[in-house]
């Protein structure tokens, strides 16, 4: 990972915090593979893994970061407020979207 990441701090931090951020929910989800994430049948574990990270421990970026890789589709916002609103209406979605 160090040798990819040479360029920019910002960069490797985001990057790290995405890689933190997913393995946190998915840990707390009770997933044992990161791909266990899109399994439409983790959706409440997730919701309820995400409801219990605290706020502003990570950035923005790891948090769009985060929701775009859970949900499989490009996540528009800037915000931890608006990203966890996003994935609890994405994990709230009955169906495999």
């Amino acid at each position: 990972m160090s040798d990819f990441l040479t360029k920019t701090g910002e960069v490797t931090v985001a990057m790290e915090d995405s890689s933190l951020l997913l393995e946190e929910i998915a840990e707390k989800a009770g997933c044992s593979f990161l791909s266990d994430l899109h399994q439409v049948g983790k959706k409440a574990d997730i919701l309820r893994a995400i409801d219990r990270i605290p706020h502003n421990l990570y950035t923005g970026r790891g948090w769009r970061d985060t929701a775009s890789y859970i949900s499989g589709q490009d996540c528009s916002f800037d915000t931890e407020p608006e990203i966890r609103r996003y994935l609890s209406d994405y994990c709230k979605d009955g169906s495999d979207k």
